[in-house]
């Protein structure tokens, strides 16, 4: 079978792994390294299957060699082939063999590491940090959903060190949860991080991340931790900097809160990520549902949380109202508000719980046939 994907064709057998959802990351992957690294950058891609990843990087994205890593067999088999395509100006390396073996007997460092396992991304962080340096950008995938949104909490305490949560807000606090295991691992060998993207997407998340050495660099990236709250009564969402998390209740209505973390408070997206997102949501190549995905996640706001309409709505005690109205209400009180890509039916904004819920008053009140809210 050939699955084409870019300049990349790529030949597998049945039982080979190939995830063509997966299309939109290597994409804006590919065009964020042009972007962000110098021609002629080293790539390592380390959970390799059949190459897609790493092929169009040398393909697409200007780099000057790429080394392939594969522990299965089989799929090892359709990597060699598949590697042939690349043209003998790039580098290429085809090693069957394990991540871990290989961190800890190779000697150099890359300028990009790529990470896509099959499941969780913690336990590659370790290994894979060896072969950085400063600036070396850091992309990693997670496909262990669940375990970040807090369907399985106890895995994820074990796994990401870090408590999530099962709510409307899982979906961004599981984001920041592998953002701010990336964080703490990094620190261990004196990096900072800088996020140049993240996201969530179908079964995935993706931080796309840049390295930078040196205590400073540390100890900014420190100050970026710490934990987010959510009230199911009102629905406030809110967050405390630090490491030590604190009891808190809901400043709006006084209830007990649900607490994640320790988790990445910063920023989610870099000036490269808004050039990308802008090219990518304009072109007529694209899908047009990956179009409107890129879209939504270059207008959104850049702050933590969101706010979820329907269970403000119903916290109110109100029929539903447009996202749009609310929007627009919060965008005239002088806010910043967009939809967000992480969840439906959701927006962010950097207004507090009592502005979101008057705004929500005032697009109740502008539908026709309406009572006012009280």
């Amino acid at each position: 079978m050939i699955y084409r994907e870019g300049r990349a064709a790529i030949r597998y057998h049945s039982k080979a792994f190939i995830n063509p959802h997966a299309k939109l990351t290597r994409d804006i992957g590919t065009a964020l390294a042009r972007l962000l690294l110098p021609k002629q950058y080293s790539v390592l891609d380390p959970t390799a299957a059949t190459g897609v990843r790493g092929m169009r990087y040398a393909l697409e994205g200007d780099a000057g060699s790429v080394t392939f890593l594969e522990i299965n067999a089989s799929a090892y088999k359709d990597l060699e082939r598949n590697v042939k395509s690349i043209p003998h100006g790039v580098g290429v390396r085809v090693l069957n063999t394990s991540v871990q073996e290989f961190a800890n007997t190779a000697h150099e460092k890359f300028d990009l590491i790529d990470l896509d396992p099959f499941g969780g991304a913690a336990p590659y962080i370790h290994d894979l940090l060896k072969l950085a340096r400063d600036r070396t950008a850091f992309f990693v995938t997670a496909t262990d959903t669940a375990v970040l949104c807090g369907a399985h909490a106890k895995a994820c305490a074990r796994m990401y060190d870090a408590w999530p949560m099962h709510n409307v807000l899982s979906h961004e606090t599981g984001l920041r949860i592998l953002i701010g295991y990336v964080a703490r691992t990094a620190a261990q060998y004196d990096f900072g991080i800088s996020v140049e993207l993240a996201f969530t997407y179908l079964h995935y998340m993706r931080a796309m991340i840049v390295l930078r050495h040196g205590a400073k660099s540390v100890d900014a990236t420190e100050r970026e931790l710490g934990y987010a709250y959510y009230c199911r009564k009102c629905c406030n969402a809110f967050y405390a900097m630090g490491r030590v998390p604190e009891r808190q209740r809901c400043g709006f209505c006084g209830s007990e809160v649900e607490g994640a973390g320790p988790l990445w408070l910063g920023a989610l997206k870099g000036t490269a990520a808004s050039r990308v997102l802008a090219d990518y949501s304009g072109d007529d190549d694209v899908p047009a549902y990956e179009r409107k995905f890129a879209a939504v996640l270059a207008e959104e706001p850049d702050v933590p949380l969101y706010y979820s309409i329907p269970h403000l709505t119903k916290s109110m005690g109100i029929p539903s109202v447009p996202i749009d109205a609310v929007i627009d209400a919060l965008r005239k009180s002088g806010s910043l508000a967009a939809r967000t890509s992480l969840e439906a039916s959701c927006i962010k904004t950097d207004a507090e719980i009592g502005t979101v819920r008057d705004a929500v008053k005032n697009a109740a009140a502008r539908r026709p046939n309406q009572k006012p809210p009280v």
